[in-house]
């Protein structure tokens, strides 16, 4: 495995960092190494006081315990608050350059009906993958539960989703925006009915929920390349790991990017995460590539609960976290 030594004996350093890449709290930088014909990024925190090992790093590992799972490799990283030789000085990590291009949003016209449905079946299938070949352990850290719980400690779903609207009253009261923090409250009187008895107890499982267009590269024939910004991707109960994009989010990246019929503050992975489940569970149907029906039937689920029931998951009320 390569490290940032490698990267100090390049004969030319300053003219093989290309300039540095923004984003929300970290900056890139883009290395080539021209004699393998091979790019990587280096990834520096803007915050460089809190470790990033459980918040990013980790992620990526346990990505990685899939070879189907296309995440960049580490090539080596320097968590924040480390002790020891550190020849950058600050925090890093060294990723691979995942070659290709993010996702444009689309609109009524672009891309083609064809390529949209070749898209969502590699997300579903990537849906899938990371839920059932990215085993969690007893180190992993499963955000939002209660405070002070050890990691790899599960909790129930009640108590995973209270804690979540929990947090979302303390944001609001912060704010002083009352009006909001009574809709939170209003939302945790309805837990124990939205929570039914056979998914109070369900399997924990890992899930990538920042999956809109900028963080799916793709080639020119619009095959996924890779996904990248696995940042606080962690674990939740299997009821919710049908989340892909917090729909806030997608109305402030994607403005007017709808599929005909929807309103234009929606966009197309906020449709896809109301169909691509259904279609995913359907008896009748098999996953293109890798998933068979075989594989789906050896997901253990509660008793007396079956795939046809999935999609009642999907539509159910949810907590905007």
């Amino acid at each position: 495995m390569g490290s940032v030594d490698e990267v100090l004996r390049l004969p030319d350093k300053q003219a093989l960092v290309q300039l540095p890449i923004t984003g929300p709290g970290y900056i890139i930088f883009i290395i080539s190494f021209p004699d393998r014909d091979e790019r990587w990024a280096e990834r520096l925190p803007l915050n460089q006081d809190d470790s990033f090992f459980q918040t990013c790093t980790r992620q990526i590992q346990l990505a990685h315990r899939s070879p189907n799972v296309p995440a960049p490799r580490i090539h080596g990283y320097f968590d924040c608050g480390s002790h020891g030789y550190n020849p950058v000085g600050v925090g890093y990590m060294l990723l691979d350059w995942i070659e290709g291009s993010p996702m444009m949003p689309w609109d009524q016209l672009t891309p083609a009906a064809p390529y949209r449905q070749k898209v969502l079946d590699q997300v579903a299938d990537l849906i899938l993958i990371i839920i059932l070949e990215c085993s969690l352990d007893d180190q992993t850290l499963f955000y939002g539960v209660p405070h002070g719980t050890p990691n790899g400690t599960q909790v129930s779903t009640s108590v995973w989703l209270t804690e979540s609207v929990d947090r979302g009253i303390r944001r609001t009261l912060r704010r002083h925006d009352y009006s909001t923090a009574i809709d939170y409250l209003i939302q945790r009187s309805m837990i124990p009915l939205y929570v039914v008895p056979e998914h109070q107890n369900s399997p924990w499982v890992f899930v990538h929920v920042d999956l809109h267009n900028d963080n799916i590269i793709i080639d020119e024939e619009y095959n996924i390349k890779g996904i990248i910004d696995w940042d606080c991707n962690f674990p939740v109960p299997l009821p919710h790991s049908k989340k892909l994009q917090p729909s806030q989010n997608y109305s402030q990246n994607v403005p007017a990017a709808a599929p005909p019929g929807l309103s234009k503050t929606h966009a197309y992975l906020d449709f896809a995460a109301i169909n691509v489940i259904s279609y995913l569970f359907s008896p009748k149907k098999k996953r293109s590539g890798q998933m068979e029906q075989q594989s789906l039937n050896s997901w253990k689920l509660p008793a007396n609960e079956t795939f046809s029931k999935c999609p009642t998951i999907v539509s159910a009320y949810t907590v905007n976290l």
